[in-house]
């Protein structure tokens, strides 16, 4: 009964209201870092598929350096910010992403 009452509000809810789309997620990481998990600005100081500054990174528990995470850690890490946040820590490329449906 339990699992019968959350498929269907899970088939219910709205794709928008889950987070962002698979294409969404694929635009910011084309726009932050050209889909590399080991991008690194000019500067040194934004680094990874999204761009993750040291301390925004370890604000949604990562360790260590963003640039040598998994791809799968880099993501759950984006997630989690995505979901506290927003958009707002991408300022250009979450203008993109979050224009697409």
């Amino acid at each position: 009964m339990l699992v019968e009452a959350l498929t269907l509000l899970v088939l219910k809810t709205p794709y928008k209201d889950m987070g962002p789309t698979p294409i969404q997620w694929q635009t910011l990481r084309m726009c932050e870092s050209s889909n590399r998990t080991n991008a690194v600005s000019r500067t040194g100081k934004y680094r990874g598929l999204y761009q993750f500054d040291l301390p925004t990174w370890e604000s949604v528990g990562g360790k260590g350096d963003p640039a040598k995470a998994t791809r799968a850690e880099q993501h759950k890490r984006a997630m989690i910010l995505h979901s506290e946040r927003g958009w707002k820590p991408w300022p250009e490329c979450g203008k993109v992403a979050a224009k697409i449906e």
